[in-house]
């Protein structure tokens, strides 16, 4: 909730038909998100209005590019909230959510919450849930190393195999 930028609505819904192109008050932050209209937003699932976190959701990114809207990256590298504005910057991300619903029922804002499946990416190795990240990649043209190790392994086998080579030939 705390990356979020915008809420978005199915552009044919007639609820929030009045309310697209307008902004709404961030519950925890001292900003406003745009309500976009978006194709992909399935009317008759929940409310029919979701959150917008381009930071840390594939389909969320995808609506993010479409409208132009900010991507907000609230995580570290090992999990933790980053958004020094609020009070739960530096903490557990999984500690945030529940202590973001006791706030949201403070302020009188949560209206209840309904089980629904969903695929949620676990790592095989830790159990961890994989929270999707934006992160710069890189990437190395290995052909032309490859080619090069061959090159030297073979120098060296062919070293070894005189017995006056010295390794400092090879």
């Amino acid at each position: 909730m705390l990356g979020d930028v915008a809420i978005a609505v199915h552009p044919t819904d007639s609820r929030y038909s009045s309310l697209i192109g307008k902004r709404a008050h961030h519950p925890f932050l001292k900003r406003t998100i745009q309500i976009v209209a978006d194709e992909t937003v399935d009317p008759a699932f929940g409310t029919g209005a979701v959150k917008v976190t381009p930071a840390h959701d594939v389909n969320d990114h995808g609506i993010a590019v479409r409208h132009g809207l900010e991507i907000i990256d609230i995580l570290d590298d090992r999990g933790n909230i980053v958004c020094p504005e609020t009070e739960f910057h530096g903490m557990k991300r999984f500690d945030v959510r529940s202590l973001i619903e006791t706030r949201l029922k403070e302020k009188n804002l949560f209206r209840g919450k309904k089980a629904h499946t969903m695929s949620l990416p676990v790592c095989s190795r830790s159990g961890d849930v994989i929270e999707p990240r934006i992160k710069e990649q890189w990437f190395l043209r290995c052909d032309s190393m490859a080619e090069r190790a061959v090159k030297v392994r073979r120098a060296f086998s062919q070293c070894l195999s005189t017995p006056a080579c010295s390794l400092e030939g090879c």
